[in-house]
């Protein structure tokens, strides 16, 4: 056997080698770099299972258990330093996908969830509320702090409970869509079977550090009552609050 048949088997074993590690890589290293990428109380991952290129692991979101999260990376997207995987929660209908590089990391959700999933985050604001929420064609994308989004969200209604401070709301309310006006801002709009329409019910803007600022027109006040209910332009917004989420 000459020496350059040797080294093509030995290049070939070696490359064998390299491809069966590589597919056997844990699922963990994905669960290791999260928790090493995010602060432990917004996102956790345990309990991993499968590999690096297509595992699975327990989720908890704001400290809330959204159960189990497959996940698919694309190897190659690996090989050219920009990772990119598939992703979708066993126990909701929310599915996407996410893309990372040096400077930005993005994500896309679809899909809908159950408010009832959410009511422990809720409940940390004085909230709770019925219904669904349907992500269509949602992006979100975060470069250093700032984070943008585009896309729709929509919820189909229900009974809300809100409380702040010694007040507190309760009431039956419309379906709400919220969509995208610009990288950092929600426009939020409330139907009217009245008048067979979308009204301004108010908007969501991102500020810096994890902060919402939360505006309430008049359309959307009237439905708590008070001194909301004759308001001279219902259009404007006539509540604004600021919340840290994370």
């Amino acid at each position: 056997m000459t020496r350059r048949a040797i080294l093509a088997y030995v290049l070939t074993g070696l490359a064998v080698f390299v491809a069966v590690v590589l597919v056997r890589l844990p699922a963990n290293l994905v669960t290791g770099a999260v928790q090493d990428a995010v602060p432990r109380d917004t996102l956790t991952l345990t309990e991993p299972q499968g590999s690096l290129w297509r595992g699975n692991a327990r989720v908890s979101i704001l400290r809330t258990d959204f159960g189990r999260l497959n996940w698919r990376i694309s190897p190659f997207s690996i090989a050219v330093f920009a990772p990119r995987a598939s992703w979708q929660f066993d126990d909701s209908g929310l599915s996407g996908s996410l893309e990372v590089d040096d400077e930005q990391a993005g994500a896309s959700i679809s899909g809908f969830v159950d408010l009832a999933q959410l009511a422990p985050i809720l409940s940390r604001y004085d909230i709770s509320a019925e219904g669904r929420l349907r992500f269509k064609d949602v992006t979100l994308e975060q470069t250093g702090q700032a984070l943008s989004f585009a896309g729709q969200l929509d919820w189909t209604g229900g009974r809300v409970e809100i409380g702040a401070g010694s007040w507190r709301g309760d009431t039956l309310l419309p379906a709400l869509r919220a969509v995208a006006e610009n990288n950092s801002r929600l426009l939020v709009t409330l139907w009217d079977e009245q008048a067979d329409e979308h009204l301004p019910a108010g908007e969501v803007e991102l500020l810096e550090d994890g902060w919402v600022k939360l505006g309430v027109t008049g359309h959307l006040a009237k439905h708590f009552g008070g001194s909301f209910e004759n308001v001279d332009n219902p259009a404007e917004i006539v509540l604004a609050v600021e919340e840290q989420l994370f």
